[in-house]
């Protein structure tokens, strides 16, 4: 009889798993022949563990560290053969930061700081260090103490956390603001004791109504659309967001939460498309446009930052750059180029859409290779003829660096030169190409989608006709999961912007017509929001739209639709995802709203809004409530907007008295609302047989005789319910439009009343003033137009202006160039009497840069009231984004101080004191912001029970 042979090995055992603590590893034993039986012994560091025999073992953190082995035994007939397998080193998982430190600002000689950065990590048995700032940390509870002996301006401190499986790292930044004396505004006989320390901290306005406070939402929606939407690979829960105008927001929840990037250097708020490095989730870059705002086309091109959107430089820098309105994948990285540090080839595009006023965009393919820091154009243009004028994705070959797809208004298009020249691909149907998505594996299988046709499928590069995936008239685009196309969302076509439109739909066999079945589509859901009724605003869809989704967990996404967002943990349910991204642009443009606030009741505020109508509040906006009919009104006028840029409520003791403009920015519809907005009815210029549509900028009633009210020529009498044309104005100018008018009287007349031709007869333009209620005029000043706006490309032809509230015959205005010594894009103040000039120049407070001006002034009529021996206080608000903006003036203009502190530095539009409380009210698309006055004063808006803390910026 033949002797069993003894077993042997014909495929070696092995172990799989990530040797993670908790992350259970498991033996594959191999292959063997004359086997019957086979054991495991699994082993630490050489030594056998006790008791572990199973086919897989789970690391605790007894093992960290260590090298884990398996000793496998084959038992046969014949004997027994062993083989050791290992050994794996058993660490923990790396730790992760959040990148949600904030900026802390300090006072020198405070005494000594802490800092819970532990909190900001998660990960276990973390060991903390710390640099930068003299700072130190307990290297056990990343407890960091921040010293106040020595002054500092913005040091970075860095905070490192480390275990044995890998290192993440926090920054943060420190301010220690030298000592000086206290800045105080004392009222008139208030002892210096008793009064407040100037706040520092912003609130962010929150638009909530009644029935979100009673479902437990803290903000409302944002408003303006978001064209970047861009989510870390490598740590999935950063996300950015850009919108069409407006700031960076930026999550680290997921899109759970949002919080505005301080932005520093950022001169541009008109954002394209963005991109975050797939290894470091604090590089973000995005494309800035601007087709109408000459300082930002100055600024155009590609903005990069290291530091999670605390600064930004200017990496790309181009001509000015059209609109095009869409979410735009148009910065992509080569994936052949990734390593330890991350991307090293980048690619971007701009499309040649056309300025505003038709003027041909810079457009143009640029290449990097340095991570984005420099770069190289590739093609000298993208001329819409060819292209079409929007680009909506950028897709790199895993294969080759050189070969690119490009999505287009008129089809894809492949660069086998790394963009230096461009063919069409054939195979597919006309129409644009909303989508690419390339496998990494196999740089040959593509999924594209056009829009108005469907989804689309190849395997070989397109040498062949697509496949059709599915075939929808409905597509814009669809999104299939990057680990998985059988997933895929796909988003309807825009409809009508106030009616019920098609919905977003889910497939999880969206590959099934590759098998010879169909993919079936299930309807995305989002609940209704609360207290409003049903329409586009709680809709997955529309233009611009994307959705982002988690790179490993195929039921997990973040989705945009214009201004919404969403997102999903199961891929059909969605819910809103707009905690701490509230967007409402409050005051538009206007010359003035300070009549938006009831002067008798500080909780009472009608506030006009861009894009929203007005939103009226009753209890210091803890809630509001859209007013009744305003969105009727605006179809009935056949507005194409619901805009407000200003509104007025008479200034009387229980006033229900609005005057309002509604619709678009230059071509507004004056109305009248008798029931506090529950019914209106248009008046004045708009009705009658010369009726025509206003430029109204500004709504002033006369505070010492409240029954009078004065828009552009026109005047009433009785509170705003019926007008008169002021013919002696109209005769000075065809565009007149009244600025201010004082507070107080000036005579027997009246108070005094200012206007200016807002279009002026170039070059110049004219100022007058009344003192009979407009029926007599007189000269107060000839001005180069322009010159009075703050900077010469404003965009508006009206003077920066204020009256004196305590004299009718001065004005605060941003000051002429060459009256008298003015600084260009100052604020001066200016005697009618005397034609005396005392000008302020606000650039003590920053650097001089970039052609900078005043966007807004502002008066604190409040404390003009209650101290009127006192010096004004003064606001000014630039209009270039990207620096310190907010500037405050406590002494009447002879000194400045910056007030910006954690708001955002994005654009800003409405900009008004309130007459009761004395709160700084700053509205942009950055959402309504909220300073507190420097002295005591009433309840303050949005700082009741519950409110979060101040902070709305980002400063990690």
């Amino acid at each position: 009889m033949a002797v069993p042979a003894p077993p042997r090995m014909i495929a070696a055992p092995a172990l799989v798993g990530s040797g993670r603590i908790g992350a259970a590893v498991t033996l594959v034993p191999g292959l063997w022949t004359g086997a019957s039986r086979i054991s495991a012994r699994w082993r630490r560091d050489g030594a056998d563990i006790p008791g572990a025999t199973g086919p897989s073992y789970l690391p605790g953190p007894e093992d960290d560290l260590a090298e884990l082995g398996c000793l496998v035994t084959a038992s046969g007939p014949g004997g027994a053969a062993e083989a050791l397998v290992g050994p794996l080193r058993v660490t923990r998982a790396p730790p992760m930061a959040a990148g949600g430190l904030f900026e802390e600002i300090l006072d020198q000689g405070s005494g000594d700081w802490t800092v819970a950065a532990a909190a900001d990590f998660t990960g276990a048995a973390l060991c903390f260090a710390v640099a930068g700032a003299g700072a130190t940390i307990d290297p056990e509870t990343g407890l960091v103490t921040l010293t106040t002996v020595t002054a500092r301006a913005g040091e970075a401190v860095t905070v490192t956390a480390r275990n044995s499986g890998g290192v993440a790292v926090s920054r943060f930044l420190v301010t220690v603001e030298a000592a000086e004396p206290e800045s105080l505004v004392l009222a008139a006989g208030e002892a210096a004791p008793e009064a407040l320390s100037r706040a520092i901290d912003w609130r962010l306005l929150r638009y909530r109504t009644r029935a979100e406070v009673e479902t437990g939402v803290y903000y409302g929606d944002p408003e303006q659309f978001q064209q970047c939407v861009a989510r870390s690979a490598s740590h999935p829960d950063r996300i950015y967001l850009g919108q069409d105008v407006g700031p960076i927001r930026r999550s680290d929840d997921g899109g759970a939460t949002w919080r505005v990037c301080v932005a520093r250097g950022l001169r541009n708020a008109f954002f394209l498309g963005g991109a975050v490095d797939p290894v470091d989730p604090d590089i973000f870059m995005v494309q800035c446009h601007n087709s109408t705002s000459a300082l930002a086309q100055r600024k155009a091109g590609l903005w990069r930052t290291t530091d999670g959107g605390v600064t930004f430089d200017w990496a790309l820098p181009t001509g000015a750059l059209g609109h095009p309105r869409v979410v735009g994948d148009t910065i992509a990285h080569a994936p052949g180029s990734v390593g330890a540090a991350g991307a090293r080839r980048w690619y971007t595009a701009f499309s040649g859409k056309p300025l505003k006023d038709e003027s041909a965009a810079d457009s143009g393919f640029w290449m990097s290779d340095d991570g984005g820091v420099s770069w190289n154009r590739r093609a000298a243009a993208l001329p819409v003829a060819r292209f079409g004028g929007d680009i909506f994705r950028v897709a790199v070959s895993p294969a080759d660096p050189e070969t690119i797809w490009m999505g287009t208004s008129l089809g894809l298009f492949l660069s086998q030169t790394a963009g230096a020249d461009w063919r069409p691909v054939p195979g597919l149907p006309d129409g644009a190409c909303t989508h690419v998505e390339i496998d990494p594996g196999d740089a040959g299988r593509m999924f594209v989608s056009i829009d108005g046709q469907g989804g689309y499928y190849t395997e070989d590069g397109f040498a062949r006709p697509a496949v059709t995936l599915f075939a929808w008239d409905k597509t814009h685009r669809a999104f299939p999961h990057p680990a998985d196309w059988n997933i895929c969302v796909r988003l309807p076509r825009r409809g009508n912007a106030f009616g019920v439109i098609n919905q977003a739909e889910v497939s999880t066999d969206a590959l099934a017509r590759l098998a010879g079945g169909e993919p079936r589509w299930t309807r995305c859901e989002v609940p209704n929001k609360p207290g409003a009724r049903r329409g586009w605003w709680d809709e997955i869809t529309g233009e611009p739209s994307a959705v982002r989704w988690h790179p490993t967990d195929p039921a997990s996404a973040f989705a945009s639709s214009r201004g919404h967002l969403f997102r999903t943990k199961d891929r059909v349910n969605w819910v809103f995802s707009n905690e701490g991204a509230s967007g409402f642009n409050y005051g538009l443009g206007s010359v003035s709203t300070e009549f938006m606030f009831d002067h008798f009741d500080p909780a009472r505020i009608f506030m006009p809004h861009a894009d929203m109508g007005i939103l009226a509040t009753t209890d210091r906006f803890e809630t509001y409530a859209s007013v009744a009919g305003y969105a009727d009104l605006a179809l009935r006028t056949n507005s194409t907007r619901t805009t407000s840029n200003v509104c007025a409520l008479r200034p009387v003791p229980g006033s229900t008295e609005i005057v309002a403009a509604i619709g678009d920015y230059n071509a507004s519809t004056l109305v009248y609302s008798p029931d506090a907005g529950a019914s209106w009815r248009a008046v004045g210029p708009s009705v009658g047989p010369e009726a025509t549509t206003i430029r109204c900028w500004s709504i002033n009633y006369a505070l010492s005789e409240p029954a009078y009210c004065y828009v552009n020529d026109h005047r009433s009498a009785d509170g705003g319910a019926s007008w008169t044309r002021m013919e002696t104005l109209r005769v000075l100018g065809t565009t007149m439009m009244v600025l201010g008018v004082s507070r107080a009287a000036a005579g027997p007349g009246g108070p005094t009343i200012y206007a200016a031709d807002h279009r002026g007869k170039a070059p110049y333009a004219n100022l007058w003033k009344s003192t009979d209620r407009g029926e007599s005029w007189s000269l107060v000043l000839t001005y180069r137009r322009g010159s009075l706006r703050g900077a010469p490309e404003s965009g508006f032809d009206a003077p920066i202006f204020r009256v004196d509230p305590r004299d009718p015959h001065v004005v605060f205005v941003a000051a002429p160039t060459g009256a008298g010594g003015g600084v260009p894009g100052s604020v001066s103040r200016y005697d009618t009497r005397t034609g005396g000039w005392r000008h302020c120049d606000i650039w003590q407070a920053l650097d001089r840069s970039d052609g900078n001006g005043v966007s807004r002034l502002a008066i604190d009529w409040h404390h003009a009231a209650r101290a009127p021996e006192a010096p004004l206080i003064l606001y000014a608000q630039l209009m270039h984004p990207g620096m310190r903006n907010i500037l405050r003036s406590l002494d009447e203009g002879a000194t400045w101080e910056n007030m910006t502190y954690d708001s955002t530095n994005a654009v800003g539009q409405g900009f008004e004191v309130s007459p009761v409380t004395g709160e700084l009210f700053s509205g942009g698309e950055a959402g309504t912001r909220m300073l507190a006055p420097p002295y005591a004063t009433e309840g303050t808006v949005g700082a009741g029970p519950g409110a979060r803390p101040n902070n709305i910026a980002l400063t990690p």
